[in-house]
C-alpha cells in the first residue's frame, strides 16, 4: 500500500487524507462489531497518532509496528470472546436437552457457525469434544436415576435417546465400569450398610 500510494497522489497531505479515511473505516468496522471506538479499543487515539507522524516512513512504520499488531490483539480477542460464548451456550443446550435428539450439525445451524468451528470452539473451550461430552453427561443422570429413583433400566435408556436397552448398558460399562444393575444394586447396598452403621451408631449412644 505505501509503495503504490506516492505514485497515484501527489503530496503527502493527500496521502494522509487516504490514510485517515482507511482509519475511519475500520473505526466504524470495529464500533459494528463491539460497539466502541477504536480509541476505547486501543487505548490511545490512532489519529492523533497518525497525525503525528510527518513523513511517509514515519506513517509507514507506525502502521506496521503499532497500529496492525494492536488491531491483530483486539481481532484475535473477538474470535477468543466468540468461540467462548458459542461453547458456553452448546454447553447449556446440552445441559438442558440431554434427553432429546440433536446433533452437532443442528446447534451449528442454530448458532450461524460451521460444523467443523462449532467442534473446535467447544473442545478449546470445555478441553473435550462435542460427542464424549454428550455420552458422559447422559451417563451422569444415568447415574443419578439409578441411584435415587426406581425408573427402569429400559425407561432411563428411552429417555436418554438410546435405540436399544443393550446399547446403553454397553456404553454405560464403558464409562463407568459396571453394567447399570450392578450399579443400581451396588447403591442400594452401600446405602443400607450407611444406614445401619448409622442405626448401630445411634444405639450405642
Amino acid at each position: 500500500m505505501f509503495a503504490e500510494l506516492p505514485r497515484h497522489l501527489p503530496d503527502d497531505r493527500m496521502i494522509l487524507g487516504v490514510l485517515t479515511y482507511f482509519l475511519e473505516e475500520i473505526d466504524q468496522l470495529m464500533q459494528d462489531i463491539q460497539g466502541r471506538s477504536l480509541q476505547d479499543l486501543l487505548g490511545f487515539n490512532p489519529y492523533t497518532d497518525l497525525y503525528a507522524q510527518n513523513t511517509l516512513g514515519r506513517m509507514r512504520d507506525w502502521f506496521h509496528n503499532r497500529f496492525f499488531p494492536s488491531i491483530r490483539l483486539q481481532l484475535e480477542q473477538i474470535t477468543v470472546d466468540k468461540s467462548r460464548l458459542i461453547a458456553e451456550r452448546t454447553l447449556q443446550y446440552i445441559q438442558q436437552h440431554y434427553d432429546e435428539d440433536f446433533s452437532l450439525q443442528q446447534l451449528a445451524g442454530a448458532f450461524g457457525v460451521s460444523s467443523a468451528q462449532l467442534s473446535r470452539y467447544f473442545k478449546q473451550t470445555m478441553n473435550v469434544n462435542f460427542v464424549d461430552y454428550v455420552i458422559h453427561y447422559r451417563i451422569s443422570k444415568a447415574k443419578e436415576w439409578l441411584a435415587y429413583t426406581d425408573m427402569p433400566i429400559k425407561d432411563i435408556s428411552d429417555r436418554l435417546r438410546y435405540t436399544t436397552t443393550q446399547n446403553f448398558t454397553r456404553v454405560f460399562k464403558q464409562i463407568v465400569g459396571i453394567p447399570p444393575g450392578q450399579y443400581r444394586n451396588d447403591c442400594i447396598q452401600g446405602s443400607r450398610t450407611a444406614n445401619a452403621k448409622d442405626n448401630g451408631d445411634n444405639g450405642s449412644n
